[in-house]
Parts: C-alpha cells; sequence; structure tokens
C-alpha cells in the first residue's frame, strides 16, 4: 500500500511540475522570457549582464593562428576562454512569477562572433531548467537550448551561441526544496567563424 501512494504521488509531482510550465503548439516547452504571458514583464534589454572587453578580432586571429593549420587549411585556434565566477543567483535579474522564480542574465561582446559558456558542479532540481538562447536576430540560427535534470549528461556544460549576446534563463518552481547554486565558471571568446580560411 505505501508503495502504491508513493507512485502515485510521484506522478502527481510530475504532472504538476510539467503542468507549470509553457508549450508551444508542437509540445515544446516556452522558455518565460519568450513566452506571450510574461512580454510585458520581462525586458530582455533590461536584465543584469556581463559585458566582455572589446577586442580586434583580425589581430587576435593572426596572433594565436600564426603558424598553425590544420589538415584542411583552416584555424586552429577560434576563441579563448576567460575564467570567471558568476553565480546567476545572486547577478541575473529575479523575477517572481506565478510558476516559482526566474533569474535571467546575459552575457555579452561588442566584437565577439560567439560566445561560450561552461558551468561546472551543475545540479538543478526537480522541475527546474536552464535555459540559454541568442538575441532574437539570431534565433533562426539556433534556437533556445533547454535542459532539465534528465538532460544535462554530467554536471559539467559547455554551451555557446551564435551572436554577441547570450541569454541565460534559469527557472525553479515554487516550493522547490533544493536551492541550486548555477555558477558560470568560464566564458569564451570566439573571434572568427569556425570554418572561416586562412588568407
Amino acid at each position: 500500500m505505501k508503495r502504491f501512494l508513493y507512485i502515485l504521488a510521484c506522478l502527481l509531482l510530475s504532472i504538476y511540475v510539467k503542468a507549470q510550465l509553457i508549450y508551444n503548439e508542437k509540445g515544446e516547452v516556452v522558455p518565460f522570457s519568450m513566452s506571450e504571458k510574461y512580454k510585458n514583464l520581462i525586458d530582455t534589454s533590461k536584465v543584469n549582464a556581463c559585458t566582455l572587453k572589446s577586442y580586434n578580432n583580425d589581430s587576435l586571429y593572426i596572433s594565436y593562428n600564426k603558424n598553425q593549420e590544420s589538415a584542411f587549411n583552416d584555424e586552429v585556434v577560434a576563441g579563448f576562454p576567460i575564467d570567471t565566477l558568476i553565480n546567476i543567483r545572486t547577478k541575473a535579474t529575479k523575477y517572481q512569477i506565478g510558476e516559482g522564480t526566474l533569474w535571467l542574465y546575459k552575457v555579452e561582446s561588442k566584437t565577439a562572433e560567439m560566445i561560450n559558456i561552461e558551468m561546472k558542479n551543475l545540479i538543478i532540481p526537480m522541475g527546474a531548467y536552464i535555459c540559454i538562447f541568442p538575441k532574437k536576430e539570431e534565433l533562426a540560427k539556433k534556437g533556445p537550448q533547454l535542459f532539465f535534470k534528465k538532460d544535462i549528461p554530467n554536471p559539467n556544460f559547455r554551451q555557446r551561441q551564435y551572436g554577441n549576446q547570450l541569454f541565460i534563463e534559469y527557472f525553479e518552481p515554487n516550493n522547490t526544496e533544493t536551492k541550486a547554486n548555477i555558477v558560470i565558471s568560464s566564458i569564451d571568446y570566439i573571434f572568427i567563424s569556425p570554418f572561416r580560411k586562412k588568407h
């Protein structure tokens, strides 16, 4: 009997968690910051941001790839890491919405062609998610990437987006017991397109 009640409780909890999210006509989860429901509350242009230093990409290309070629005559190095410790919970813009708590943060650069982030020791509670997405103009190239507890293969992951802005949305449903620290441990500044040829 106890086992039956446990299974029933787990089933009800999973239905409750799923019911909180917003879905499109294809049954895909829509990030709250990109939903029609919260478009008047969440303004992605006004969220807290980490702005990277500007660089001369041509100089970086020459410096990092001097005397280095692969078998296909393309570049060996396309960017470099910037070590950092950014706790999304403390640095991001925080929103209280009906479904729970949302943190939204932006990493941007005036000169980067792409931005890559790495998170280490990533553990998120059930029902929570992390969404990585670029600015609107780049959404056609690569849409929002959502990561749930079951979809994160290990506690360390890297995520790259096109363009010079990358948004990180972290959501926790109401009554979440485990409070996770979502920390960006490294940002990669990508200064050339991955397939640009040497001149």
